[in-house]
């Protein structure tokens, strides 16, 4: 019989298992509370999946603030698509309109994503928006209704 702690050591090891499923390896760390600590942060970094690797990053960040708030940010950074903004959304005070912004900023990134990280940016500071709004009605590669959408916003 195991003792809790005991119990989360056995599955902490269990998710440092990198020949497993990457699901499996979240459940794992995910239930062994701060002793999975160590492979949440593998996992939000060397998953294969971009999804395990948010929720590994959103886990992180319930248990480490500092080490789960840095992990989400690198996610901002390098995912594409909506995953980015719900990477973004998992944040908590200035740093989710910060990294809104950072994405609707992004001339790489889909205009639709674009376009709704400032409208979520917007949603929480108008005015800290505004520099999203004006990346993309200065973007001349982003449809006319997106800059037309962003000028609008910019003279609110």
């Amino acid at each position: 019989m195991f003792d809790a702690a005991t119990g989360q050591r056995q599955l902490a090891r269990l998710a440092d298992r990198t020949n497993l499923d990457d699901e499996l390896r979240f459940a794992a760390a995910n239930e062994a509370g701060r002793a999975g600590l160590g492979a949440l942060r593998k996992l939000a970094r060397t998953a294969r999946s971009e999804g395990v690797q948010l929720k590994a990053a959103q886990a992180l960040y319930a248990l480490d603030a500092v080490g789960g708030a840095s992990e989400l940010q690198s996610l901002v950074r390098q995912l594409r698509g909506p995953l980015r903004i719900d990477a973004a959304l998992s944040l908590s005070g200035k740093m989710v309109v910060d990294a809104l912004v950072t994405i609707a900023e992004h001339r790489n990134e889909g205009e639709a994503v674009r376009l709704d990280a400032g409208l979520k940016a917007a949603e929480r500071d108008p005015r800290r928006a505004r520099k999203a709004w004006r990346s993309l009605v200065n973007d001349s590669g982003v449809s006319s209704a997106t800059r037309n959408t962003a000028k609008e916003h910019c003279e609110e």
